[in-house]
């Protein structure tokens, strides 16, 4: 399979916008503040919904839903007029015929979001720091939408609002900041989110060459850099921790944990990102350090070559609001849309021809049961073996806390192996993961889990307790 032909998992929020925005998108936002527990006025959470906004506009733009009889929607895309959702009630296109008869003279009324932005922004409205507000925001209507069925419009867009223009800009000691977790994970490991260190003085495995940012890149990486520092997620449930070069701020490792319930649960992801002298005008590169040495593929978007492919950083071709933007697109967003929508349930789905599988299909179950397998050896047993040296108290301090939780989950997997390989001959898995999958097939994945199991509680017994 060629690099350019997998898709970026940040089309499931275009899915989510496409069935049902009020109700979806907010669960989506309250999700993703209970699993990282940031403060909701942070870009970790507003980013999210300034796309997500953007993304409904356009779908305004060309589906415009109806509403009440006595506020009437007229759909104006006459290439799809019988656009519908679940969640919804849509008029035939002959229904609305008839009504354009009737009702040539009425107003028409559409439903339009609030534009919000991150309170880093330059202009915009800061996105209400209660969700209750944020969810009262979605129902502000635009009075006298003109459509092509009033003749006095020229253009059936013209009178849509837009965005105003996004500019990043730096935090300020004005902004609110989210109270520290007392959680105890918080507590031992929250001043570790963001470290700055030379890395001249000593030698650093990192993929990337040694070329500086210019002065825009410079002025732009110190104001992320002061976001993050309060930004990054620290919780059990997920963290991202960053080591950034002191003498070269182009030079950035990142390692996230798996989120909770999900195939990379518990588990660390160690990836190199490199900021080219053009940052921002140029995406961030990176590449995927835990492959198992260059042998296990963690995800479709994730290679076992180490490249990573997502559309924010133009590694895919997704749509342009989905690719990076460097008025507003920063590396955090990058971040947690590889922990948030890279590595979740839905494995197989981000391959080409399976996005429309359903979660406990036998390739999506095969292939997640995998990814257990490569977690537990990749991601949590050869990172308490060989912990990189700029993360190794990190490391040692994640699964000691976690030590529990671990062999509980490990436990779990063990036994649901025993149903693994249904879909073992599936091209795709087959191509991803050839050497695992033989493995599995050689031992019996309920054997190959069982010794992977005990080599996972020879490492955890030897860390302290905390």
């Amino acid at each position: 399979m060629e690099e350019s032909s997998i898709p970026d998992q940040s089309k499931q929020l275009k899915t989510l916008l496409s069935t049902d925005l009020k109700h979806q998108e907010m669960n989506y936002l309250k999700t993703t503040i209970k699993n990282h527990e940031v403060n909701k006025d942070a870009y970790t959470i507003d980013e999210v919904i300034a796309n997500a906004i953007k993304e409904n506009q356009l779908l305004i733009s060309s589906n415009i839903e109806p509403k009440t009889e006595e506020k009437k929607i007229f759909n104006p895309s006459t290439e799809n007029p019988g656009f519908k959702n679940e969640s919804q009630s849509v008029e035939s296109p002959l229904d609305i015929t008839d009504k354009k008869e009737k009702e040539s003279q009425e107003n028409i009324v559409g439903s339009f979001p609030l534009y919000a932005v991150n309170p880093h922004f330059e202009e915009g409205k800061n996105v209400p720091s209660d969700l209750k507000t944020l969810e009262k925001s979605f129902n502000i209507t635009q009075d006298k939408l003109e459509t092509p069925e009033n003749p006095n419009s020229d253009c059936q867009n013209e009178n849509l609002l837009q965005p105003p223009q996004a500019l990043f800009r730096e935090p300020s000691s004005n902004d609110p900041e989210a109270p520290d977790s007392e959680h105890n994970y918080f507590k031992e490991l929250g001043t570790y989110r963001l470290q700055m260190n030379d890395w001249s003085h000593h030698i650093i495995d990192y993929c990337y060459d040694n070329q500086p940012l210019n002065q825009e890149g410079l002025s732009r990486i110190n104001k992320e850099i002061k976001a993050m520092n309060r930004a990054l997620p620290c919780e059990p449930s997920g963290a991202v921790f960053v080591n950034i070069d002191s003498s070269n701020l182009s030079r950035i490792k990142a390692l996230i944990s798996g989120t909770e319930d999900t195939p990379y649960e518990h588990g660390l992801y160690l990836f190199d990102i490199k900021l080219d002298g053009n940052y921002p005008n140029t995406p961030p590169k990176m590449t995927i350090k835990t492959n198992g040495n260059y042998i296990f593929r963690f995800n479709p978007n994730l290679y076992d070559s180490g490249f990573v492919c997502l559309s924010i950083i133009n590694t895919w071709n997704g749509s342009p609001e989905e690719m990076w933007n460097p008025s507003y697109s920063t590396l955090l967003q990058v971040f947690l849309s590889i922990q948030a929508l890279v590595m979740d349930n839905d494995v197989i789905q981000k391959e080409p021809g399976y996005e429309h599988m359903a979660t406990n299909c036998c390739e999506n179950k095969d292939y997640v049961g995998i990814v257990k397998y490569g977690n537990m050896k990749y991601a949590m047993i050869d990172m308490m073996r060989n912990p990189p040296d700029d993360f190794k108290d990190i490391i040692k301090k994640h699964f000691a806390l976690k030590k529990e939780k671990i062999i509980e989950s490990a436990q779990k997997w063990v036994k649901e192996s025993e149903d693994m390989g249904q879909a073992f001959d599936d091209y795709i898995l087959a191509c991803h993961n050839p050497m695992t999958i033989r493995l599995l097939k050689e031992k019996k994945p309920r054997n190959a889990f069982q010794e992977c199991y005990d080599q996972l509680l020879e490492e955890l017994s030897k860390l302290p307790s905390l």
